[in-house]
């Protein structure tokens, strides 16, 4: 019995010697080589990576693909690393490609490449090492190395910020601040959150957040508009010490918040200053009623208003439209024909000249002049006002007086 043991025994290390030396001598080494690294997809989160390495197997029987362990470089710094196993072969001489993949996200990016704001690409290298689960050569390691630049995600600008007056009256202003936001990325970004705080005279006036629902644009500059609606009643309650300028200062900080993970410590501050012009609306009153040729057949008089131009520019009276009763009789209505311009900070007389010629109210006026006495008067129309100041159109005055005055010679 123990001598037939030992014959099988015998028997068996032959077979399986003989068999190591048929697979020994039968089995060829697969050939590998790295295809490339490329850039599968990049956004504002982070980059992908694709390593693509080529397994030819020239042998007449299938073999297992290998299992690929990676380490990912940046910065002469190991990043990250991992491994990947097919669980499938590589048919009788045929050949396969292998994707090895990687994703850095930006976030962490940034956490090695400290000045990675500021820089459009950071140096990086991967190392590949390829085993086979084939016992023959499973010792045998084959290797891989590939380096390139990893591009890096940039902190957008902000550029051409500019103050104007998109409307001014009499009753506030209208003020428009604008820049441009530049992505000099190759992938669109979220629109940023803009805080923005508007001060006239170191007193803030208004303040609130800009979001948009858009993205910017790769590699370009999109325009934003903040405007702010001032009330000169609300702005003199505020600041009192305004209420005998011409204008004051302003200034519209903002702060861009980028909504970004990567560039949450990269916000941006913009200041926009500015002069705010502050309008005084001219103050139109009735000047009176002035005799000056009277005799039995006609009497011309010279009816007068003053408008006083409280502004440190001068102003135009496009239209000035009238509408005069004296002791109830209709006197005169139309328009005058060339008003005078309102000079800065001064007042102004605007006058018309009419001509009666009813002998009843000539007689009626002659006998009111001579014992000094008043009459009653009604004065209404319309006067439209406009300047070069930027933002101001043609503002509208109408007007209405009425009262008692002398004929004065």
């Amino acid at each position: 019995m123990r001598k037939f043991i030992c014959t099988g025994l015998c028997a068996l290390g032959c077979f399986l010697f003989c068999t190591c030396q048929s697979l020994s001598s039968g089995l060829r080494e697969p050939v590998l080589s790295l295809n490339s690294v490329d850039l599968a997809g990049i956004s504002f989160n982070g980059v992908d990576l694709v390593a693509r390495i080529n397994v030819e197997n020239p042998n007449g029987f299938s073999i297992p693909l290998p299992r690929i362990g990676w380490e990912f470089f940046l910065n002469g710094a190991s990043f990250i690393s991992g491994n990947i196993k097919e669980n499938t072969a590589v048919k009788a001489r045929r050949s396969t490609v292998v994707d090895v993949p990687f994703r850095l996200n930006y976030a962490d990016v940034f956490a090695v490449v400290r000045q990675a704001g500021n820089l459009a690409e950071a140096p990086y290298r991967v190392v590949l090492q390829a085993v086979f689960p084939i016992p023959l050569i499973q010792e045998k390691v084959f290797t891989f190395e590939h380096s390139g630049n990893l591009p890096l995600l940039q902190t957008p600008g902000i550029s051409a910020p500019s103050f104007s007056i998109a409307r001014v009256d009499f009753e506030g202003v209208k003020v428009l601040c604008t820049f441009n936001v530049d992505n000099p990325n190759v992938f669109p970004i979220p629109f940023p959150r803009f805080d923005w705080d508007y001060s006239v005279n170191k007193t803030s006036l208004a303040k609130s957040s800009l979001a948009g629902v858009k993205t910017l644009p790769a590699k370009a500059s999109t325009p934003v508009d903040i405007s702010v609606d001032i009330s000169y009643l609300q702005l003199f309650a505020a600041i009192r010490s305004l209420t005998n300028t011409a204008e004051a200062p302003s200034l519209m900080n903002v702060n861009a918040d980028f909504l970004i993970p990567a560039l949450e410590n990269a916000a941006a501050v913009l200041d926009i200053p500015g002069m705010l012009p502050l309008l005084r609306k001219p103050e139109l009153r009735f000047a009176g009623i002035s005799p000056r040729n009277i005799s039995l057949q006609r009497a011309e008089f010279l009816i007068s208003w003053e408008v006083e131009n409280k502004n440190g520019f001068a102003m135009d009276i496009d239209l000035f439209d009238y509408d005069i009763k004296v002791n109830g009789v209709q006197w005169a209505q139309g328009r005058i024909a060339d008003p005078p311009r309102l000079n800065p900070n001064k007042t102004t007389t605007v006058p018309v000249l009419i001509t009666l010629n009813s002998l009843d109210m000539i007689r009626e006026l002659t006998a009111v002049m001579s014992r000094r006495g008043d009459v009653s008067y009604l004065c209404g129309g319309d006067m439209k006002l406009s300047g070069g100041f930027p933002g101001m159109g043609v503002i509208d005055m109408p007007f209405n007086f009425s009262g008692s005055t002398k004929l004065r010679n």
